[in-house]
């Protein structure tokens, strides 16, 4: 009970909005000794333990809440798909990677991958020819990949601090300790084929929140892009993809969403956690890899895909952007 109080004070306290990722898991633990405190009859812990289950689902349900649908027989809408998958800098499946790119090519229109190391940036030449528009960012370690159906019209690699990179030691902008990337998000602008619907891809991998100072600089960067998605005013079709290293029962998340705007893709589609894949049954798993968009897009779809070798799932979306 503890535990469960403390994950919604993550506004406060670090560790608490890492409590808060393990929402579902409170609902199983709940029933669970709900089930004892039934059969031995103790009027208190059933009381309160219907009051944690209650609570859980009405937080869990406003997370999943279903946004109104705008379509009509009327609307001019055009149908584009996405995938994004933190790849894992260190998963070495380049083959299988690309071909289940390939595989799966007639049915996306937008790739973003995160955590691309360089021999894979070389397999992936193979799926040039089904998406012609690309822009690679390249990174030692979390070098970024966006490969497009869609034309780009334009791109900017912009940085969270807002400082220039520092060439002779780009540690100054660290990814962490470890990994000497600079921190920094994407945004492409494109333009649909056939509507000619301008839109707006965010690209992120914020930084991973442990311990405490990497938990702060994640929220630092999730401010940061709302500042910039709120400056963008003439952009009416925005999408923000990627591994926030959040999911959307934080607090962080949820000030993302109501700053800027967007709805989560979650919303609506129902639990498809990626995260990790040595977790077998997906209620077991957390979604922290995600995409929020604005309101004139409408998320039809959001499944997970296979996994291919990396802690992280595929995440997959088909959205209807209305003219």
């Amino acid at each position: 009970m503890i535990l469960l109080l403390s994950s919604y004070l993550g506004r406060w306290f670090w560790l608490c909005d890492m409590l808060s990722n393990f929402r579902l898991y409170y609902v199983f633990i709940s029933i669970i000794f709900l089930l004892f405190a039934l059969i031995f009859k103790n009027k208190i812990c059933i009381l309160l333990l219907v009051g944690a289950v209650i609570i859980q689902g009405f937080t869990i349900y406003q997370s999943y809440r279903n946004p109104l649908n705008i379509l009509n027989k009327e609307t001019i809408s055009e149908e584009i798909s996405l995938l994004q998958y933190n790849v894992l800098y260190s998963n070495n499946n380049h083959k299988e990677i690309v071909t289940y790119l390939i595989e799966n090519q007639a049915d996306l229109d937008i790739i973003f991958l995160q955590e691309v190391m360089p021999d894979l940036k070389d397999e992936l030449k193979r799926i040039e020819n089904y998406f012609p528009y690309k822009v690679i960012i390249n990174e030692p370690w979390y070098g970024r990949a966006f490969y497009s159906k869609i034309p780009i019209l334009s791109h900017e690699i912009k940085f969270f601090n807002n400082e220039a990179v520092d060439t002779e030691d780009h540690r100054l902008n660290s990814k962490d300790n470890i990994f000497p990337g600079p921190v920094h998000y994407l945004v492409a602008h494109l333009k649909t084929k056939e509507q000619e619907i301008p839109i707006t891809f965010y690209g992120i991998h914020t930084t991973s929140p442990f311990p405490r100072e990497y938990g702060e600089r994640r929220n630092n960067e999730l401010n940061s892009i709302a500042k910039r998605i709120n400056q963008d005013v003439s952009s009416k079709h925005k999408i923000l993809a990627g591994d926030f290293n959040i999911n959307s029962f934080s607090y962080w998340y949820k000030l993302l969403e109501k700053s800027t705007g967007l709805i989560s893709s979650e919303r609506g589609t129902g639990i498809n956690n990626s995260w990790p894949t040595w977790m077998k049954f997906n209620l077991l798993r957390i979604s922290i890899d995600n995409a929020l968009v604005s309101k004139n897009i409408l998320v039809k779809e959001r499944v997970i895909g296979k996994d291919i070798g990396s802690d992280h799932l595929p995440v997959i979306l088909k959205l209807d952007c209305i003219k």
